[in-house]
């Protein structure tokens, strides 16, 4: 059978939650590539992802129960391995690949493992991909104080941190990652020098 990017059969969901993934979609400025959700809540912002982009999206929380029913639900709206997968394990306990997302929506910043602080920033900068890779995090304003702080303690190259709106917090990637080359002609560069001058990746390669 063929298969669209278009999901059928996800639940309802507010029109409150439309307009805040409507909203952090349109400041992303993205409606491909990879998300992540940190902590399922009531699904809703999962399944508006969904249902308001063509993303494909990975969920995480530490409530299994939570997990099969999602899981459940994605599988009846013919997306669970297509475009959806939901996996059980508080996000910041859990090994994930970094610069793999270009977005990250943090549901339940509490379950979400903000009580680690500066581990728990670091670990949401590091699934980023360069070049705008974004987090978003429903805080309040002294939450959101705490946040910039650890941001900054973490001196975390290339990061920009702002709020949109009265209620949420944007943590993005700017830029190419720090130590990063050009290879800007045919052959690396103008003087044909055939060489990267790439500090971060080198020999021996292997898979990320």
């Amino acid at each position: 059978r063929e298969h669209t990017l278009n999901p059928t059969g996800l639940p309802a969901y507010s029109s409150k939650m439309r307009a805040r993934v409507r909203r952090i979609l349109q400041d992303a400025g993205m409606d491909e590539g990879y998300g992540q959700v940190w902590g399922l809540g009531s699904s809703e912002l999962l399944y508006g992802l969904l249902a308001e982009s063509n993303m494909r999206v990975m969920a995480f929380d530490a409530n299994e129960r939570d997990v099969e029913a999602a899981r459940r639900i994605l599988a009846d709206s013919d997306l669970y391995g297509r475009r959806a997968s939901v996996y059980p394990g508080a996000p910041t306990a859990l090994d994930l690949p970094p610069y793999l997302a270009e977005l990250i929506v943090v549901v339940d910043p509490d379950a979400a493992g903000m009580d680690k602080e500066i581990e728990f920033v670091e670990r949401l900068f590091n699934g980023l991909r360069p070049y705008g890779g974004a987090v978003y995090l429903q805080l309040t304003a002294a939450e959101h104080s705490r946040f910039e702080e650890w941001t900054r303690q973490a001196r975390l190259e290339n990061a920009l941190i702002y709020r949109l709106g009265e209620d949420l917090t944007v943590l993005k990637r700017e830029g190419a990652l720090p130590g990063s080359g050009q290879w800007t002609h045919e052959h690396a560069t103008s003087a044909n020098t055939v060489k990267s001058k790439d500090d971060l990746v080198k020999a021996p390669l292997g898979v990320l």
